[in-house]
């Protein structure tokens, strides 16, 4: 009598595994996204305090006719505006950027980096500031083309020290008045020390001769 062989089955439990892999991948994902979104949301609040603080030693000094112009001050902001954007845009290259808590903390983000535009601009003016700032204006749906100009922009940067204040253009329209004051029609965009102006994909010798004047 010849014995019968039963093969077992293993597509169920090949199944199951995939699933559970899959799973624990989506479960890693996430709580890395709620990670980087919880240091950018305490970058951001420190942010703000160092602003309001900025804003209310000017307004301070100008009251009582004093001189405030703590370099160390301004360039410790510009540093924490460049930690935002670098997990902001850690995140955009993960591809984890539908939340609507992200939406907002870039949005704030973007309002931050408008205010220490401004508030930059009347250090320099006062305190006689020389330090080169530079607006990146970028198109978030064109990664490959935004990423290109950043390593250019980043190359001279090491080389001079100023400030970038990376922007997705056209992004939140709390700042709308920022996008008109600078109607840019063609990105990327680079606005050199409040007045210089180059739309377009801009060479490093362009770049330098505008940093130039």
């Amino acid at each position: 009598m010849k014995k019968k062989i039963f093969k077992k089955n293993r597509a169920p439990r090949f199944l199951i595994i995939l699933v559970f892999v899959f799973s624990l991948g989506l479960i890693f994902g996430w709580m890395s996204n709620s990670t980087e979104l919880s240091e950018l949301e305490i970058e951001l609040e420190n942010l703000n305090l160092d602003l309001r603080s900025f804003n209310e030693q000017l307004a301070f000094a100008e009251a009582f006719n004093l001189e405030a112009c703590d370099s160390a001050f301004i360039e410790r902001i510009g540093e924490s505006i460049r930690q935002s954007s670098i997990i902001l845009d850690q995140l955009e290259k993960d591809r984890r950027t539908t939340t609507p808590r992200y939406e907002f903390l870039k949005k704030k983000h973007n309002i931050n980096q408008v205010i220490y535009y401004s508030e930059l601009k009347r250090f320099k003016e006062n305190c006689g500031y020389e330090k080169d700032i530079m607006l990146f204006f970028f198109d978030s749906s064109r990664p490959g083309q935004a990423e290109k100009q950043g390593k250019i922009i980043d190359s001279i940067a090491q080389g001079n020290g100023m400030l970038i204040l990376p922007m997705d253009y056209g992004y939140t329209e709390y700042i709308n008045y920022f996008y008109e004051y600078y109607p840019v029609e063609e990105l990327p965009a680079l606005v050199i020390n409040y007045e210089h102006i180059l739309e377009g994909f801009s060479e490093k010798e362009a770049i330098l001769d505008a940093l130039s004047r």
